[in-house]
C-alpha cells in the first residue's frame, strides 16, 4: 500500500511531544501534546502494553524515572496507570486512546512501539483497533521487529516505519528488514548520520527522519542527511 506521507516532511517532529518541566509539561503527557499541537507541530510518542492489554504512552519500561512509583509499567492495568501522576504535575499516564482524541487530527503523530519479545501478545490487535477510525496523519515505527513484523502480517493499513541507528556494520541487517517488511520510512539515530543505509533508503523518495536532536548543531547536520528532525530542547521556529 503507498502511503502519504508529505506531512511527515513537513514540520518537525516532538520528541515525546513539546515537553517542559519548568512550565509544568512532562513528555509523553497530554500537556505536552498539547503544547504541540499550539505550535502546529507534529509529535512523536511511545506506547506500551498494559497488564489488561490496553495501550498507554510512556516511554520507561519502569515508573521509577516520571512517577513517585517503581516496578514494570506493564505489570498494571490501564486504570491502575491512569491515576498515576507524572512527576509534580497534574497529568497523569495517558492511554492512547485519550491521546488520539486530544490530538484528532489537528497535527501529525508517530507511534513508537516499545515491546518485550514473547510478551506482546494482543499489543498489535489493541493498537489496530485504536487506530482503525483515526482519520488523522499517523505513522507506526519500532526497534522491535517482532511488533513490525506482527503489524505487517495482521495487514495493517497505516505506515510503518523501522527505528534503528548504527554504523555501516548494521547496513545488511536493517536492509533485510526493510525488504521483508516494505518499510515506509525510517527514523535514524542523528549521531550516525550519514550511513550507508540511510543515504540509500533516502534515494527511494521514501522519508528518513531522525532522532533526537537536541541543538542547532545537530539539526544543521540533519538538514543535509534527513527530511526532517525529532527534536527537544530547542524551538525550529526560533
Amino acid at each position: 500500500m503507498d502511503h502519504d506521507l508529505e506531512w511527515m516532511r513537513e514540520v518537525p517532529i516532538t520528541h515525546r511531544g513539546l515537553h517542559d518541566l519548568k512550565s509544568g509539561s512532562v513528555e509523553n503527557s497530554l500537556s505536552a501534546a498539547s503544547e504541540a499541537i499550539k505550535k502546529g507541530y507534529s509529535i512523536e510518542l511511545d506506547l506500551q502494553l498494559t497488564k489488561d492489554r490496553k495501550l498507554v504512552v510512556f516511554h520507561d519500561f519502569t515508573l521509577d524515572r516520571l512517577t513517585s512509583l517503581s516496578g514494570l509499567v506493564r505489570d498494571h492495568t490501564l486504570a491502575e496507570l491512569s491515576e498515576i501522576k507524572l512527576e509534580n504535575t497534574q497529568d497523569r499516564i495517558p492511554s492512547l486512546q485519550e491521546f488520539l482524541d486530544l490530538v484528532d487530527g489537528q497535527v501529525g503523530i508517530v507511534i513508537e512501539l516499545k515491546g518485550v519479545e514473547g510478551k506482546d501478545a494482543g499489543y498489535i490487535d489493541a493498537l489496530n483497533k485504536a487506530l482503525k477510525n483515526y482519520t488523522g496523519p499517523h505513522a507506526v515505527m519500532s526497534f522491535d521487529p517482532w511488533l513490525l513484523k506482527a503489524a505487517r502480517n495482521s495487514k495493517c493499513t497505516y505506515p510503518l516505519g523501522l527505528t534503528a541507528q548504527g554504523n555501516d556494520s548494521f547496513y545488511q541487517a536493517h536492509q533485510q528488514l526493510v525488504d521483508e517488511l516494505k518499510i515506509d520510512f525510517i527514523s535514524y539515530g542523528i549521531k550516525n548520520l550519514p550511513c550507508k543505509f540511510a543515504t540509500d533508503f533516502k534515494k527511494t523518495g521514501k522519508p528518513v527522519i531522525c532522532w533526537t536532536v537536541r541543538n542547532t548543531a545537530d539539526w544543521k547536520h540533519a538538514l543535509i542527511y534527513a527530511d526532517q528532525i525529532t527534536f527537544e530542547r530547542i524551538d525550529p521556529h526560533q
